[in-house]
């Protein structure tokens, strides 16, 4: 668990879940915006939250994501 603390000092700063909030929030708008076949990832829960040795956040667990076809623009 990242919110409990080692010998009185918390694992995380105050900043860190923000900006974890902040990258998977930029995350989830990437895909959804992407073009030509935006990704829609439909599973979004703490567990499909993954970090990285530097506590950089990352999408896991894309297997329910489903593609948003949109038509051509003419």
């Amino acid at each position: 668990m990242l919110h409990h603390c080692r010998d009185g000092t918390p694992l995380l700063v105050w900043y860190d879940p923000i900006r974890m909030t902040w990258e998977v929030a930029t995350a989830v708008a990437f895909l959804h915006s992407t073009r030509p076949d935006s990704i829609i990832h439909r599973d979004h829960k703490p567990a499909n939250i993954l970090l990285d040795q530097n506590l950089a956040s990352k999408i896991g667990d894309v297997g329910l994501s489903a593609a948003l076809l949109l038509p051509a623009a003419t």
